[in-house]
């Protein structure tokens, strides 16, 4: 068998005790569909184990510590617009500053986090309030392109609200899914 590497600190991966007996399968929704969050929880238990690490952001997460700050914790957990724009946020930057940028940019854009607002912004504006220091992501021109078009799309698809992509009768995963692929 050959041996698998940590891409984050070189770690051989069977040394924390996984191995390909075990199981990172999860139940099946009635399309087939692997609930994402059992694959997410599965995996950052082992990526824990794996690192040592004793408060993983997942747990975090689950106690609404989405970042080191309260207020912008309590943003996110608050707003799921905000909450929207987190998920967004977090790529290619560290989790706790991602999930922090949603309140910074209300705090920018003179306490408002209005979507009106935001998907009428051009990009060059959106990305200069972005790029003030700190930088609130590495690719503040990208994602000023992704918060203008994820905007346009709650306004029109969801009625400006964030909440109304997993909420309704009879939702299924799949389709909450689905939804959220919608947005970039």
């Amino acid at each position: 068998m050959n041996a698998k590497y940590c891409s984050r600190c070189g770690k051989k991966v069977l040394e924390a005790g996984f191995d390909n007996g075990q199981d990172l399968s999860s139940p099946r929704d009635s399309a087939g569909m692997v609930a994402p969050a059992d694959v997410a929880v599965k995996l950052n238990q082992y990526f824990d184990e794996l690192h040592g690490n004793k408060d993983s952001i997942l747990e975090r997460m689950k106690k609404g510590e989405f970042s080191n700050d309260y207020e912008d914790n309590k943003f996110v957990f608050e707003n799921p617009n905000a909450f929207l724009f987190g998920v967004i946020f977090d790529q290619m930057i560290r989790a706790e500053r991602a999930w922090s940028a949603p309140h910074k940019l209300y705090q920018r854009l003179g306490n408002q986090f209005d979507l009106e607002q935001i998907s009428n912004t051009n990009r060059e504006t959106l990305s200069g309030i972005l790029h003030q220091k700190p930088a609130l992501h590495r690719f503040c021109n990208k994602l000023a392109h992704w918060l203008i078009e994820a905007s346009g799309i709650l306004l029109k698809k969801y009625n400006g609200k964030a909440e109304n992509i997993w909420t309704g009768e009879n939702l299924k995963a799949s389709e909450v899914i689905k939804r959220l692929l919608e947005f970039p």
